[in-house]
C-alpha cells in the first residue's frame, strides 16, 4: 500500500492538540490511529482509540489535552532499518500500522505488516 503525502498528512496531530482534534483525525484517518508531531512535524509518538478511552475514563474531557496521554513509546520503523525486526515487535504488541521516520525525524510513510498476522 503506497501514500501520498497528503495521506501521512492526514494521520499528522500536534502534541498540544485536544483530545477531540485527534478523535477528528482518528475518524477521518480510517485507520484508529494518529501520529503525534511537535510543531516542526518531527515525530514524537502515536495516539490511538485505546489511549483515548483510558484518558477519559480517568477523568479527562474532549478538551484535554492529548501531551500527557499519547503513547511516546510507540513502535517506529526508521527507514533503513530491516522490516523484519520491527515486524517480529509488531506481532508481539499487535500493532498493525507503524510509522516510518526519515533522517530528519518526520513521519515519511506507514508500514503495515498486516501479512505477518496470517502466519
Amino acid at each position: 500500500m503506497t501514500q501520498t503525502a497528503e495521506d501521512i498528512k492526514r494521520l499528522l496531530i500536534r502534541s498540544d492538540a485536544t483530545i477531540r482534534s485527534a478523535l477528528e483525525i482518528i475518524e477521518v484517518g480510517a485507520r484508529r490511529i494518529a501520529f503525534v508531531v511537535d510543531k516542526d512535524e518531527k515525530f514524537l509518538g502515536t495516539i490511538a482509540d485505546p489511549d483515548i478511552r483510558r484518558a477519559l475514563l480517568n477523568g479527562k474531557n474532549l478538551d484535554s489535552s492529548i501531551q500527557t496521554i499519547f503513547n511516546s513509546e510507540s513502535l517506529f520503523l526508521k527507514e533503513n532499518e530491516n522490516k523484519l525486526d520491527i515486524s517480529k515487535k509488531a506481532k508481539a504488541k499487535r500493532v498493525f500500522i507503524i510509522p516510518v521516520i526519515a533522517a530528519d525525524g518526520k513521519v515519511s510513510s506507514v508500514y503495515y505488516p498486516e501479512n505477518i498476522f496470517e502466519r
